[in-house]
């Protein structure tokens, strides 16, 4: 990549939305997918719950208050946390900038080798500076032998018993 400043691709995940429910139907299908569902509601355990929550966050002020020392111990782990997401994101880069070139070399090996054949259309796949250094055609592969290979031994051998059978008897004869 020629400008690494400037990468194209983000690590970052997806935005999470609210958790609490957005409308009475959400409220109600999760009330429902709790165990015991709307049977197992009494007022007096939702009033019990609402006080909790609401002397619960009073306790997390009084609590924040006095962990402002705690805080900055946080604060050096998100950053380390966020360093490592940057080198992570680098070495993806890396892998991805690496599978791009090798990709690329496979292309100009193949193109160079069907430039030989068909210089127009392995033309329009070699890459500029391969044309400009060694040229069209200048790489090519051909059959130097035919192999010794005969047709009756590419053929499986199952299918070579089953060719010599008899007709008509099913008996085998031998050739």
């Amino acid at each position: 990549m020629a400008n690494n400043s400037q990468m194209p691709f983000s690590l970052r995940p997806w935005p999470i939305g609210d958790k609490k429910p957005q409308n009475l139907v959400d409220f109600i299908s999760r009330v429902n997918s709790q165990p015991g569902g709307f049977r197992e509601l009494d007022e007096a355990q939702l009033r019990r719950d609402i006080l909790g929550k609401q002397q619960g966050a009073l306790e997390d002020d009084a609590f924040n208050s006095s962990e402002d020392e705690d805080d900055e111990d946080e604060e050096e782990s998100e950053d380390a946390k966020g360093k490592t997401a940057i080198v992570a994101r680098e070495e993806f880069m890396r892998n991805i900038d690496f599978a791009h070139q090798s990709a690329m070399l496979a292309l100009d090996s193949i193109s160079l080798l069907l430039s030989k054949e068909n210089p127009v259309q392995a033309g329009t796949t070699l890459s500029v500076a391969l044309r400009d250094l060694v040229g069209i055609g200048t790489l090519g592969a051909s059959k130097l032998k035919e192999p010794n290979v005969t047709e009756t031994q590419l053929q499986p051998s199952a299918w070579r018993k089953r060719s010599s059978l008899r007709p008509n008897t099913g008996q085998m004869c031998w050739l």
